[in-house]
């Protein structure tokens, strides 16, 4: 398992990466089996989606998210104000929603809807 951090974005962001383990599938050939992703700033939506799999909008501890399978880009606002494109990461089905302190937080895996929402539930951003 790893920690990756990406400098580019203000505040940087910060990447969980877990890799496939019994109960932890990996995603397509990644060599990852999850991966969870937070930073600062807001969700604008997603871009670019599987029209054929629309976004299921889901609830995160009373907060708004999006569950979307396969391939997709999202639009968030960083720390800075600034609108970004976020990248596609490894892509499997994920988990996007924003917790109320400002914080974006973003689950990849391969795992059914139920059991990522339990995991997202488990969370709280670091800094907290």
């Amino acid at each position: 398992d790893e920690v990756r951090l990406n400098r580019s974005v203000p505040g940087g962001m910060v990447s969980f990466v877990y890799f496939p383990a019994p109960g932890l599938p990996e995603i397509g050939r990644s060599g990852a089996g999850m991966v969870i992703t937070q930073f600062d700033g807001s969700v604008e939506g997603l871009k670019e989606y599987d029209l054929a799999r629309p976004p299921v909008p889901v609830d995160v501890d009373g907060e708004d998210g999006l569950f979307v399978e396969g391939e997709h880009s999202f639009l968030f606002v960083d720390a800075d104000g600034e609108l970004r494109l976020g990248s596609r990461g490894v892509v499997g089905s994920t988990l996007i929603w924003q917790s109320g302190d400002g914080v974006v937080l973003r689950i990849e895996s391969a795992l059914p809807l139920r059991r990522v929402l339990s995991i997202a539930r488990s969370l709280e951003p670091a800094g907290n």
